[in-house]
């Protein structure tokens, strides 16, 4: 299995996953032109690709997921609560819907949708597998739950989300009311959050771990590093921040 970040943070997020002759998107919050030019860079068209999952039903995460999956005759998988969040109504479109904790095959893909304390209606993050190695993706998730903790144990790969710095968040300028939002339980995870997770959960296995939806505001990449050189590991560290995309991470 491999995956490459098309895009990822607080205003786009988009990854491209591969294993076998199968590929999927996991989320769409980019723009049609650019998925298209990103697909081509890495050598795949997106009439190649399997199917779109859709965490949840914010712009970041949704963008042209419509139109595109439109054009190009593509299935959208997503839950019950976020197709109603959108009031989806598209002729020629194959809506799939797919329910928290049960598991999905997408051709050489295995798909466990995780639910995930998040405010939007019907939130999930994903696991994905083949049959040697797993891909985790957590983001846009307000706090650590206890079953979060036993499905993303053991991973191969992970795409965790260090959202924003405590006193950054605390002393910056968003109100109050965002402020709040972000740091409730029902928002992001915060540095100190992840790297909590991080020492909670076996990563002797992890052999990529992908910092991804870094705020533009409230985090430096300077402090995710540092906290990244304290917990050590084997594993590869990549940071991503907005208007950057990697090419082809292999597990």
């Amino acid at each position: 299995m491999r995956f490459s970040i098309l895009a990822s943070g607080s205003r786009a997020n988009c990854v491209l996953v591969n294993s076998g002759g199968t590929y999927l998107l996991v989320d769409c919050g980019l723009s049609q032109n650019q998925i298209v030019d990103h697909l081509a860079e890495l050598e795949v068209k997106a009439h190649d690709i399997a199917g779109v999952l859709i965490s949840h039903e914010h712009s970041d995460h949704w963008g042209c997921v419509e139109s595109f999956a439109k054009i190009y005759g593509l299935k959208v998988y997503l839950t019950f609560g976020s197709a109603k969040a959108r009031d989806i109504q598209i002729d020629n479109v194959s809506i799939i819907e797919i329910t928290p904790q049960n598991k999905i095959k997408i051709d050489d893909i295995e798909i466990f949708p995780i639910t995930v304390p998040h405010d939007a209606k019907q939130p999930v993050q994903f696991i994905l597998s083949d049959t040697k190695v797993s891909l985790g993706f957590l983001t846009d998730t307000g706090r650590i739950t206890p079953f979060i903790l036993e499905m993303y144990d053991s991973l191969d790969g992970l795409l965790l989300e260090f959202n924003y710095d405590d006193q950054m968040l605390q002393h910056g300028k968003y109100p109050n009311k965002l402020k709040k939002r972000i740091s409730d339980g029902y928002g992001h995870l915060s540095n100190r959050e992840s790297i909590e997770f991080l020492r909670r959960v076996n990563v002797r296995e992890l052999k990529v771990l992908v910092v991804g939806h870094i705020s533009d505001n409230n985090n430096t990449l300077s402090k995710v590093t540092e906290l990244l050189c304290e917990i050590g590991g084997e594993f590869q560290k990549i940071i991503v921040q907005k208007g950057k995309k990697t090419g082809w991470l292999c597990l």
